[in-house]
């Protein structure tokens, strides 16, 4: 996916991970758009950066079948059949107040609320997914694990020293293993 570099460089973050369930794998483009505050159009700018990245895939196994002839020369498309990486774009809001903003494109619209259900059949919406770092609950940092946890603990304003204590020691020998292998520092 050498080509999605471009895209990368319109990103903060962006990385080819896999998601497992208990009977399969799979990839995912995920990119990460870190926010300090809040940006208004924010949900546009995600989809769009989600659709430069499908639109790079597009480009590259059209170039890739023409150049081993499953296309012919000038043919635009991808050959028949052919899937693409899904992909995502994560908001990771970590500003002093609350995400108070649209979080979707249908926030965004200029249509009058009795018209927003009949424009569905017509106008897709794209919900953002968001992350407000700083102002999260309990209950939900608790549906995170490992050093995302720890970390999200660390940066609440008030945090309880003895859950980020116990976040960190439920980890430790995992982190340990991490910093061992990449020679890296670590502090518990």
């Amino acid at each position: 996916m050498g080509q999605l570099k471009d895209i990368e460089r319109l990103r903060d973050a962006q990385k080819v991970s896999m998601l497992f369930d208990n009977k399969m794998a799979f990839q995912v483009v995920m990119g990460v758009e870190g926010q300090n505050g809040v940006n208004y159009f924010m949900p546009v700018r995600c989809k769009e950066l989600d659709a430069l990245t499908y639109s790079m895939q597009c480009r590259r196994i059209s170039q890739d079948a023409k150049a081993h002839r499953k296309l012919k020369k000038y043919a635009n498309g991808i050959p028949r059949g052919t899937k693409i990486v899904p992909t995502a774009t994560l908001v990771f809001y970590y500003g002093d107040t609350s995400w108070d903003e649209p979080v979707s494109i249908y926030d965004m619209l200029d249509i009058s609320d009795h018209m927003k259900e009949w424009t569905k059949n017509i106008i897709a919406d794209y919900q953002m997914h968001l992350i407000d770092a700083r102002h999260m609950t309990d209950e939900e940092i608790d549906k995170f694990d490992g050093d995302l946890k720890a970390f999200l603990i660390l940066i609440q304003e008030n945090f309880d020293e003895q859950r980020l204590k116990r976040a960190v020691v439920r980890h430790r020998e995992k982190w340990y293993a991490i910093s061992t292998i990449k020679k890296d520092i670590l502090i518990i």
